[in-house]
């Protein structure tokens, strides 16, 4: 292609047990990623390449291309807290991505930095009974004048005590300002598989446009060596 883009990253985690139980987890993530960049300025058309004949690349485009090859290094970095019990599990934890702020522009230009993105995220997995269970997340982002925020919970019913390795969720995740997100989970033993569908309701939904935004999500939870933790996901 015209413009390529070549990434090599290496990560780095550790976890530490807080409890003799097991219950209490605490972990610490890096990541250091080398990127790469390059740009073909030879055959992309610009705007001032547009004839009365359509675009036309032996014109001049009068743009100037300092570096068509960029590198960079950059570095993110995160924490978790996470706790489970017999009634239920909740998590909690923080990320910071592009540390170095990289620039990733071929024209070096300064004010075209990456700024860093802080991510938040917090949630909590509750027995309802004997077999049901309820679960909630969020998340909130920000990258310079960029802000967004997710939250929602979803129920599950295990079928009957002689299924109770199966289970059916119903829920929804609200986007802030842009959209409402149904979703739809079934899970065996430790695999879940889970469908949502965006329901835009931002200006967006007046594009001229027959694109729609479903996901599908699979999740797998190893055992651990107690009965209540196998159904609790670890984050």
């Amino acid at each position: 292609g015209k413009f390529r883009s070549n990434y090599l990253s290496a990560s780095l985690a550790y976890h530490l047990q807080l409890d003799e139980d097991h219950t209490k987890r605490l972990s610490v993530g890096f990541q250091s990623t080398f990127a790469n960049k390059r740009i073909d300025p030879l055959g992309i058309s610009f705007a001032n390449q547009f004839s009365s004949f359509g675009f036309n690349l032996d014109m001049p485009s009068n743009e100037f291309i300092a570096n068509n090859n960029v590198n960079y290094l950059d570095w993110n970095a995160g924490m978790m807290y996470n706790q489970s019990g017999e009634n239920g599990s909740f998590y909690i934890g923080t990320s910071a991505y592009h540390l170095t702020t990289p620039s990733e522009s071929f024209i070096n230009n300064k004010t075209a930095d990456m700024p860093i993105r802080i991510t938040a995220h917090a949630g909590a997995t509750r027995f309802i009974g004997e077999y049901g269970v309820v679960m909630g997340s969020s998340i909130f982002m920000k990258q310079g004048a960029s802000r967004e925020l997710t939250f929602g919970m979803a129920y599950g019913q295990y079928l009957s005590s002689i299924m109770n390795n199966v289970a059916i969720y119903l829920g929804g995740w609200y986007r802030n300002r842009e959209s409402v997100i149904p979703y739809f989970g079934l899970m065996y033993n430790n695999l879940q598989l889970g469908l949502s569908y965006d329901v835009v309701t931002s200006g967006l939904n007046l594009a001229k446009t027959q694109n729609r935004s479903f996901e599908v999500s699979v999740i797998y939870s190893f055992k651990e060596n107690s009965d209540y933790k196998r159904f609790i996901p670890w984050y």
